[in-house]
């Protein structure tokens, strides 16, 4: 329901809410494009800012907090 937000009075046929609200600022119409957005934000800087801490056991350490944390809110939070 709240790609309605993207669309002036909730109806495509009204054109865009406000200019590029459905393109490259839909994240400032609806939670789930919100977060998405900071996600690739907070993962592009942690590539930027990287510095390794057990070389190569790093990428196995980090994919395991990963999974551990998407399985948290997945089936705890989203599915409630």
């Amino acid at each position: 329901m709240s790609w309605r937000n993207k669309w002036q009075w909730g109806d495509k046929a009204n054109g865009e809410k406000f200019l590029f609200s459905s393109t490259m600022l839909s994240f400032l119409t609806d939670g789930w494009h919100l977060f998405k957005a900071l996600m690739l934000l907070f993962i592009s800087l942690a590539i930027v800012t990287y510095k390794p801490i057990f070389g190569y056991f790093d990428i196995i350490l980090f994919s395991i907090i990963w999974g551990i944390v998407f399985e948290i809110c997945y089936t705890k939070l989203l599915l409630k």
